[in-house]
């Protein structure tokens, strides 16, 4: 289990990226530190403390009361070796984005209003011939934000940003490598002038086709100038590294993450007929964690009344489903930070059912065993909107069988987030929707994957996911204070 990054650390790192690849040459005027702050969406405090540590490493200088400036010295050899390096994982990136933010894109042009395509209108006017490729990529992201931006989702938020770091390669002139064709000024403006009309035009799958064309364009001509670099230049053996992007931004710690794996078992029925969860040295061995991490994860599971610690003896499994071990006084809906983390979990929710059905179109067959085990997990249990039985197989699927190794790890940590939703067992049972439809919908889902039909899996898919949305939406709008927090419906 990776070890949890704070948020300005996952930052300094993705500036690091940045240098190391030639995104800020030496003497270039930095953006402000109001300017960093809209783009990575932090706040000015993470700012300030991400740019003490880039200039205590040597990557920039700063004078009070003027811009940083970048001090980083590379020579276009080693900017380009870096740029090689990530080359696998760019292109990894592209497949797991090029499913997945076209398909938020289109369902948010759909709640597009005169404000965010003012926001549109000024990104296409901004820009202008000769401008630099970071100015130029600039007017671009500020246009695709704007798109996104009805949402009010930290992270579809997160996601956007994100792309925008990683997936930035910058030209670095070198003897006999042409400039990549995608720095044209006038060619991305049309673009994006096409684009803006077809949203107001209501053409969203011509908007959304635009899109995966717009992807599968610039992965190709950004791996077509890596190509020409690698010629020039002998590739670097590449590290096997996990992709530096979308942690969550701190909003999932990693004793709940811990916790979240543990929930998992115990839905998968790992202990069935076990009076105790494994104890805590034996946590920390199989998680390879320290000792205050396992011990914060169970005083959750304890909190959630899933488990109970009693001293010299160990931590008791209350139950074996997770459904109703919650208190209804067990907690206090009115707490912002339990609204904080239910939010969360709707973003979570909500992105997968924007996108998980036609994500799905490109998935990896399922294997005989894995159906096995989904069969008998399904069939075991209540299919309840908010029992992990029925979230987790879903979740299970899209994890395991994703294309690519990026929208497998988007799924992942979406999931850890889902952990949240066990707050919402503390409800009156009452504020539950009828499960009946999410029931048939399940078995469709399943239906589908057992007689391989890939026409009928996404539909079922994104059917059962949106019940699932509209179903923990349904609870939070019955809750005393859920009308503060509640996010867009679908």
């Amino acid at each position: 289990m990776r070890q949890n990054l704070h948020q300005y650390e996952y930052l300094y790192r993705s500036f690091v990226t940045q240098f190391e690849c030639g995104v800020y040459p030496e003497g270039q005027t930095m953006p402000s530190q109001q300017q960093l702050c809209r783009q990575f969406n932090v706040g000015i405090t993470t700012i300030r403390k991400v740019m003490k540590m880039l200039e205590h490493s040597g990557y920039i200088r700063t004078v009070t009361g003027r811009p940083a400036v970048s001090a980083y010295r590379a020579s276009a050899e080693s900017c380009i070796a870096a740029l090689l390096e990530r080359r696998d994982g760019v292109n990894d990136a592209f497949c797991g984005l090029g499913l997945l933010l076209p398909a938020l894109y289109r369902e948010g042009a759909r709640l597009c209003q005169e404000t965010e395509f003012t926001i549109m209108r000024d990104a296409i006017d901004g820009i202008a011939g000769h401008m630099e490729l970071s100015a130029l990529y600039r007017q671009a992201n500020l246009f695709f934000r704007a798109v996104l931006k009805p949402f009010n989702n930290l992270l579809i938020q997160d996601l956007q940003l994100d792309a925008e770091s990683y997936l930035h390669v910058p030209y670095i002139p070198y003897p006999g490598v042409k400039a990549p064709s995608y720095q044209a000024e006038s060619r991305v403006k049309a673009w994006l002038e096409t684009a803006l009309n077809r949203i107001l035009r209501k053409q969203y799958d011509a908007f959304y086709d635009s899109i995966l064309d717009f992807y599968c364009k610039t992965q190709s001509t950004i791996d077509g100038y890596l190509e020409e670099l690698s010629r020039a230049i002998p590739a670097p053996v590449p590290r096997k590294a996990d992709i530096r992007w979308f942690r969550t931004k701190g909003h999932s710690e990693l004793y709940i993450r811990l916790a979240m794996s543990i929930l998992r078992r115990i839905a998968g029925g790992e202990f069935e007929g076990k009076k105790y969860l494994p104890s805590i040295p034996r946590l920390m061995e199989e998680y390879g964690l320290m000792k205050e991490t396992v011990c914060r994860s169970i005083a959750l599971l304890n909190m959630l009344g899933i488990a109970e610690t009693k001293a010299k003896k160990g931590t008791i499994l209350v139950t074996g489903e997770i459904q109703g071990s919650i208190s209804p006084a067990s907690f206090d809906f009115s707490d912002p930070l339990i609204q904080q983390r239910l939010a969360l979990c709707m973003d979570a929710i909500q992105i997968m059912a924007l996108s998980a059905g036609i994500c799905a179109k490109s998935f990896t067959p399922v294997t005989e065993e894995w159906l096995h085990r989904a069969e008998e997990k399904l069939f075991s249990a209540s299919l309840h909107s908010l029992n992990p039985r029925s979230v987790q197989l879903l979740m299970d699927y899209m994890i395991q069988f994703a294309p690519c190794h990026s929208l497998s790890n988007i799924y992942s940590q979406l999931n850890e987030l889902l952990l949240w939703g066990y707050y919402l067992y503390a409800a009156d049972a009452s504020y539950y929707a009828p499960q009946e439809k999410l029931q048939a919908l399940m078995r469709d889902v399943v239906k589908a994957l057992r007689e391989k039909d890939s026409s009928a899996l996404p539909a079922a898919l994104e059917k059962a996911f949106l019940q699932i949305y509209r179903d923990i939406h349904f609870v939070i709008a019955q809750l005393p204070w859920g009308t503060d927090f509640l996010p867009i419906p679908l």
